[in-house]
Parts: C-alpha cells; sequence; structure tokens
C-alpha cells in the first residue's frame, strides 16, 4: 500500500519509525526517496530537494542563489530517465544501482542514502560513463602514452601534454585524477563542493570541450605556462589554458574555452 510517507522516503507507520533492515518494503522506500528526488530536482523545487538531502550534504550546499545553481547543475549531469535498484539496504544506509542514456552511451550511476528523521535522505551520487572511455578522442585518449605534439620542447612539452592527461580524465569522469591535475587552491575549492555535486560540475565542464582537442603553442614563465589550444576538428572553439608547477608536476589553474577565433599578433602572456 502505497502512502505520502512512503514517497517521501519514509515507511508505514506501522513499522514505528525504526531504521529499516534489508527487506523489500526498505528497498523499496530507498528508490522511491531517489525518485522524488529527481522529481524535485527537475521540476525547480528547491525547497523539497533541500528537504531531502542528508543533512550534512544540506549544510554544505546551503540556501539561496548559489544553491539553487548547484543543483541545477546536479540534475543537468544526470540522464532524464533512468531505472534504479536497492543493491543494499541495511540499518542506517542504502545504495542504489541506476541506468539511464547520456549524450555518450549509457550510463551508470550509484546512489548512497541514509536512514535520517524518519527516511531515506541523498548522501551522494555519482555517475560514470562506462562506454565512454572507447568513444574519447583520440588526441586525448593517447596522451599518457603519446605526448602532446611538439610545442617547442622542455617545460612546453610537459605542460602541454598535463593538459591533455586533464582532458582525458575529465571525460573518462575520473574526479580523483581530475583533482590531481588541479593546482591546490582549486583543488581546495572542489573539495569545499559537496560530493553529490561534484560528479555533475565535472561532467558539465567536460561537455565544454571539443570533441578532440589540439595544442598550438605554449609560453612558459618559470612555473606559469600559458598554453592555447582549438578544435582539432576545425571548428571555432579556442582555449587559452593557465597551468602552474607544483610538486614538480604542471597542474591546471584555469582553462577558458569560447568560440571566438584568438586575434591574430595577440599572443597570450603568462599570469603573475
Amino acid at each position: 500500500m502505497a502512502t505520502e510517507g512512503m514517497m517521501s522516503g519514509g515507511f508505514d507507520p506501522g513499522s514505528g519509525g525504526q531504521s529499516p533492515d534489508v527487506n523489500p518494503v526498505a528497498e523499496q522506500g530507498a528508490v522511491a526517496a531517489y525518485d522524488d528526488y529527481r522529481r524535485y530536482l527537475a521540476s525547480g523545487q528547491v525547497d523539497k530537494v533541500q528537504g531531502i538531502l542528508a543533512a550534512e550534504v544540506r549544510a554544505r550546499v546551503g540556501k539561496g542563489p548559489f544553491s539553487a545553481a548547484l543543483l541545477r547543475v546536479a540534475r543537468n549531469a544526470t540522464p532524464d530517465f533512468v531505472a534504479s535498484r536497492a543493491t543494499l539496504a541495511t540499518g542506517q544506509r542504502a545504495t542504489l544501482a541506476t541506468e539511464g542514456p547520456g549524450p555518450m552511451g549509457l550510463e551508470s550511476g550509484i546512489v548512497e542514502l541514509v536512514w535520517e528523521d524518519l527516511g531515506w535522505r541523498i548522501l551522494k551520487e555519482t555517475w560514470t560513463c562506462p562506454g565512454c572511455a572507447q568513444t574519447a578522442p583520440p588526441v586525448v585518449a593517447g596522451a599518457a602514452a603519446a605526448p602532446a605534439p611538439s610545442l617547442g620542447g622542455g617545460e612546453a612539452d610537459a605542460a602541454g601534454a598535463a593538459y591533455l592527461v586533464y582532458c582525458r580524465a575529465l571525460r573518462e569522469g575520473d574526479i580523483a585524477a581530475v583533482k590531481e591535475h588541479l593546482v591546490s587552491d582549486k583543488r581546495a575549492e572542489v573539495d569545499a563542493v559537496p560530493a553529490l555535486l561534484v560528479a555533475g560540475i565535472f561532467k558539465v565542464a567536460a561537455s565544454v570541450l571539443p570533441a578532440e582537442v589540439k595544442l598550438l603553442k605554449a609560453e612558459v614563465s618559470g612555473d606559469e605556462a600559458v598554453l592555447t589550444a582549438q578544435d582539432a576538428k576545425g571548428g571555432k572553439m579556442t582555449a587559452t589554458i593557465r597551468m602552474r608547477k607544483e610538486g614538480g608536476r604542471w597542474r591546471v589553474r584555469e582553462e577558458s574555452w569560447s568560440n571566438e577565433m584568438p586575434s591574430a599578433g595577440s599572443p597570450s602572456t603568462p599570469a603573475r
């Protein structure tokens, strides 16, 4: 018997409000909670989304325009239609396995929920695209084994190769690898974002990249470098990427892709 409590992630009052053990009712409740969460996201009901998040996530997301923007990123980074099933529902925790069609193929997700305030609350959501590694752009996919074309040798080539490896990690949804290729202050910014939203933010960032990235030049000044890149397939997208050498490795400090072609005779200069 479906009740409003069940649909909001709760359970039949006959359970006495106790935390669920492994059983079909507990599993159904976890799936229902996630379905509600997705429905609230899709309809932009920020307050209801907040109410179905775990307390620690809710505290980090906060309220106001910033939280609404983060939640929009979370919605845009997941498939429009998903099928979910509970793989574990025991004590205070539940895990769902989900999948749905994405722009690059079938995507798989893992959703972690926690039992709080007599209902299931969303703790973490991670999406991956198992087939995306096979469809990754050749220039990026081969970056680890075949460094970027020569940009002048030495540190210029090293900075270029580091950026291509970062691009590959971004496209494959390898969050740990992406963070490893960011400068320390950027990693700190990522760590300050609720884990529920990190994968979505990186997925949006990956969607901005051209199908193939071609590096044009690199200008190095000490531990700073500026790369210029463009769409390898002849598109109008170009980018300026600022890199910094930390811990003996080149890492991404800032990147900016746009549809505006760079003006001739106006090369970028390293940031000070």
